[in-house]
């Protein structure tokens, strides 16, 4: 089963408040969590998509916003949708402009693999990144996605950890048009667990929307950016067929995402 060490949502809070250096109570008190304990949530954080934002502590909670092409937007994304269901078409000229995500930062030692099996991708999964290391064999991988160029608004706030954006030529500004996003894949390993862990809220992570869908899968959905026309198109690195298929695109970006919680 999933395990996990910081006790659903009271344990979250609790984590959040030993990161600022307080205990569970408010008081200036260390012995809640171990420096141990808070180094490695840090280390191996992870970020996952909170179905209500307001159920993630304040301070793990994480804001994200992508201007998008404002030329004939087709930025596009669907429901809930249950997992049987077939993709559909996407819809043109949206006028969306934008995007908009929210994200929770977790402990990612609760994580695992579902399957030791390269040959079964359905079970492959990943999260944003939020620490230093990819937890439990998971891998390191990188989405770099280019926004609107003309008076670009994409914004964030929170504990993003090694995400940022960036203008084109690597000068560092959180109004940067390119969104360099890190996460972290799970694929087959030894290390498993049969369920995703309750951190006391309903959650999404990344999963591929047309594969079959494992007993996991509550719900899915899929959120499409139109990236910016005039610039390289955005590309997953390193590119793997699997991964893309979670989180890819060519040119524009396209996240796949199920309910797991």
């Amino acid at each position: 089963m999933g395990t996990k060490s910081t006790g659903g949502t009271f344990g979250m809070a609790c984590l959040a408040l030993a990161l600022a250096g307080t205990g569970c109570d408010g008081a200036p008190d260390d012995t809640e969590l171990s420096r141990a304990d808070i180094t490695s949530f840090d280390k191996y954080a992870l970020g996952v998509i909170p179905l209500i934002p307001e159920d993630c502590p304040v301070a793990n909670r994480i804001s994200l916003y992508t201007d998008d092409e404002d030329d004939d937007n087709e930025s596009d994304s669907t429901g809930w949708d249950s997992p049987d269901t077939a993709r559909r078409s996407r819809r043109h000229n949206t006028g969306r402009t934008g995007t908009h995500w929210d994200f929770c930062k977790v402990d990612g030692r609760n994580f695992h693999s579902f399957t030791n099996s390269y040959y079964k991708p359905q079970y492959f999964y990943a999260a944003l990144m939020l620490g230093t290391t990819c937890p439990n064999d998971s891998k390191g991988r990188s989405r770099y996605s280019t926004g609107e160029y003309d008076d670009n608004q994409s914004s964030w706030s929170g504990p993003m950890g090694p995400n940022f954006f960036q203008w084109p030529g690597g000068s560092l500004s959180p109004g940067g048009s390119v969104a360099v996003l890190s996460f972290c894949e799970f694929r087959e390993s030894t290390d498993k667990m049969t369920s995703f862990p309750d951190l006391g809220m309903p959650y999404a992570i990344f999963h591929d929307y047309d594969s079959i869908q494992p007993s996991f899968v509550m719900t899915k959905k899929w959120v499409y950016t139109d990236d910016e026309d005039d610039s390289s198109p955005s590309i997953n690195s390193p590119q793997n067929t699997e991964f893309d298929d979670i989180i890819g695109g060519d040119g524009n970006s396209m996240y796949d995402l199920a309910r797991v919680r």
